[in-house]
């Protein structure tokens, strides 16, 4: 019985490869959502061997792998976009949670459970593991802008978003390391304004 559900979830899962994102690659097309996840879950592994970050090296593992999974059901949104309007931004986390429950409810309850409370903790962005993950989550849209260029950059994101977005996560992180990371990342995205 858990085979044919694990089966199931990750039948849904590979709709994640086909979940375009707002950001392109430096070869020109859009990347995927599961593209995304990938390269934070590098970015965070290396950082947590490099940078002895303090957090729980498995809990935020799975929260970054399962963090844009809804977006299998409403696709993403940018947050140039999300930003702009708290009762759409709030209205589209709303949907989320939903999805997200539903994607969940494909696996045992208590697995389900588990993983519905670590996208949770992810989006309130509270504990230890959430704010690594997201500060690494938004230095990494950033560092994909970065690669892509300014030619797929959208007018709305130009300037003073492009620069800040990552900014609050990363100063609500507070790691010399990270920010230096973020720091590398901003002053080449400075050169291209």
């Amino acid at each position: 019985m858990n085979e044919e559900k694990l089966y199931a979830f990750l039948t849904e899962m590979e709709k994640l490869k086909s979940t375009t994102r707002h950001n392109w690659t430096r070869t020109g097309r859009h990347e995927s959502s599961a593209e995304h996840s990938w390269r934070i879950a590098v970015f965070f592994m290396l950082a947590h061997d490099m940078f002895d970050l303090q957090v729980d090296f498995k809990k935020l593992m799975k929260m970054i792998l399962i963090h844009d999974a809804p977006e299998i059901e409403f696709g993403d949104i940018p947050a140039f976009i999300k930003d702009s309007d708290p009762v759409k931004h709030k209205a589209h986390k709303d949907r989320e949670i939903i999805a997200a429950k539903e994607l969940f409810d494909l696996l045992p309850e208590n697995v389900a459970k588990e993983y519905l409370g670590l996208f949770e903790e992810f989006e309130q962005g509270k504990t230890p593991e959430a704010k690594v993950g997201k500060a690494l989550d938004r230095i990494e849209s950033q560092l994909q802008h970065l690669e892509s260029g300014p030619k797929y950059w959208a007018e709305e994101e130009k300037g003073e978003h492009m620069l800040h977005y990552p900014d609050n996560a990363v100063n609500t992180l507070n790691n010399s390391h990270i920010n230096k990371i973020w720091d590398i990342i901003y002053q080449e995205l400075k050169k291209l304004q």
